[in-house]
């Protein structure tokens, strides 16, 4: 672009701007009620948006799902802008933690300097941690027109956090930074204490509340909490938990709205969520997702077999009831097969085929139920249904407390896996700590920390006993008495086998019987 010889001394500063912190950027969206000229970089695009406040969230997110989330915004009314933006950060796809907001003053002015002043009070300017406000300055005189560089604390304590932080100062005489310090400080290296609200409840071993001061002087452990301790030493920073035990994981309604886990970071009650929070689709659409964490494999316990002695073996896997449906059901479909291909060739057979091929498709979502803990405990003992447990990557098992030693003497843990999770820490869309806290994340990989944590929170506070019942259950069949099969074991088939011959062979004397009774025609 041709730059002409007179420019304002603001359009001279943003050029300043654009190419000592945003040369990084491929594209800049100008949010504008006035004409600014600026020299972009061949390797930037632009986006220029002239505001309409009624359609203003509108044209911002065409800009951001284009990839052009960095903002210069002159307007007279900055505020309108930070609604929209904040509207904007829900809808859209596109999300990035580090996002940079730039204002200009419309007028050279002190009014102008309260109005921009006056964005960082506002609830939506504290989810953004680059903001930097060019305010014109009390000491501009005659020609020389001189520009404050401000941004809010964001780091600090709860009542600093949305203070006006002043940083350098610019004069258009000199064309020179007072200071030459960084325009955008908040890197989250360091957040001087600054308070994060962390969403749990006790699941254990991914999060453990309420801990005996004796063992964990925080009152806290579990693989997850570990790792939002170890973000909080790392960038210097407070947690604080928020509780909604009642709901638990907890859902997100359609008006962005919930309870639980989720309830409380997509409101921003919470700024991180975590305990087993799994790579859902619908929850992605509304939030931002840390890299995974742990890799679930989740599976079940059943009841052990057992060997029995009955004549009535064969009939053990249905219900009389069951059997009465299925036997309704054959003749049913064959009567309705002889009537579709009029004709009784084969059709009990054919109908006979048809079933068993059915017994190969299976719906685990009809046969999924739940339960109050204690009703699980009971059932545990009943024989009567299968529990899903959680195998860990370390090998140890997220495993219900409703399933005692003496309930796990008794179960088998399934062979294979029903499916296969990613754990992951929830934020809201867009969120300051999300690319931190998927560093730190892979750093913890690296080292082979998230193995060893868990090794650890599963020696220290889940029971052992249950977790080596489970992990051995299929090897105790070796230590049971093997004996051949006997007749014993073997009577009901034979029973079934022999009786169906019986009938075969009194169908077949009875064909040949009935063919002979018929006088023969002599022609």
């Amino acid at each position: 672009m041709i730059m002409p010889s007179k420019l304002f001394p603001v359009e001279i500063l943003l050029n300043i701007l654009i190419n000592e912190h945003l040369q990084e950027y491929f594209c800049l969206t100008f949010v504008t009620e006035t004409k600014l000229t600026v020299n972009i970089p061949i390797n930037m695009s632009l986006m220029i948006i002239q505001p309409n406040n009624s359609v203003l969230a509108e044209q911002i997110l065409d800009a951001s799902e284009k990839g052009c989330s960095d903002y210069i915004i002159q307007m007279h009314e900055p505020e309108n802008f930070m609604i929209a933006f904040e509207k904007v950060n829900h809808l859209g796809d596109i999300r990035r933690s580090v996002k940079k907001l730039i204002f200009l003053p419309v007028q050279d002015d002190m009014n102008n300097r309260s109005v921009l002043t006056n964005i960082l009070a506002l609830r939506e300017t504290g989810f953004v941690a680059n903001i930097l406000l060019v305010v014109p300055s009390l000491q501009s005189s005659g020609d020389c027109k001189v520009y404050d560089m401000i941004t809010h604390t964001f780091v600090g304590s709860d009542e600093d956090v949305q203070k006006p932080l002043y940083l350098d100062r610019w004069d258009s005489c000199t064309g020179h930074f007072e200071r030459g310090v960084n325009l955008f400080p908040h890197n989250m290296s360091n957040l001087y204490g600054k308070t994060v609200k962390v969403a749990a409840f006790t699941y254990k071993p991914y999060v453990l509340l309420d801990l005996d001061p004796s063992l964990n002087s925080l009152g806290r452990d579990g693989m997850e909490m570990r790792i939002i301790d170890e973000f909080c030493r790392w960038v210097n920073c407070t947690v604080e938990i928020v509780r909604d035990d009642e709901h638990e994981w907890g859902e997100i309604y359609e008006n962005n709205t919930g309870v639980g886990v989720l309830g409380n970071v997509v409101e921003d009650r919470a700024d991180i969520g975590i305990t087993a929070l799994y790579s859902w689709y619908d929850e992605f659409r509304v939030l931002d997702f840390s890299a995974p964490i742990i890799r679930t494999a989740i599976t079940c316990v059943a009841p052990a077999p057992r060997i029995l002695t009955s004549w009535d073996l064969p009939l053990v896997p249905f219900t009389w009831t069951m059997w009465m449906c299925l036997v309704f059901t054959f003749f049913y479909a064959s009567f309705a097969l002889s009537i579709a291909q009029r004709s009784t060739d084969n059709v009990f057979l054919d109908t006979f085929g048809m079933m068993i091929t059915q017994p190969l498709i299976k719906s685990l979502l009809s046969q999924f139920k739940t339960y109050p803990a204690d009703i699980l405990r009971q059932k545990s003992f009943s024989r009567s249904m299968a529990f899903s447990i959680e195998h860990l990557p370390a090998g140890y098992f997220a495993i219900g407390e409703y399933i005692t030693k003496e309930a796990a003497m008794d179960l088998e843990i399934m062979l294979d896996k029903i499916y296969y999770e990613q754990c992951v820490v929830m934020l809201r869309k867009s969120s300051p700590y999300t690319a931190k806290l998927s560093e730190l994340v892979g750093r913890l990989h690296q080292s082979g920390l998230m193995l060893s944590w868990e090794t650890q929170v599963a020696l220290k506070y889940l029971d052992f006993k249950v977790q080596l019942e489970v992990r051995l259950s299929r090897a105790r069949k070796d230590l049971e008495e093997i004996e051949p099969l006997s007749i014993k074991q073997l009577l009901g088939i034979y029973i079934f086998y022999f009786g169906g011959v019986v009938i075969a062979l009194l169908v077949f004397f009875g064909e040949l019987l009935s063919k002979c009774s018929k006088p023969s025609i002599v022609l």
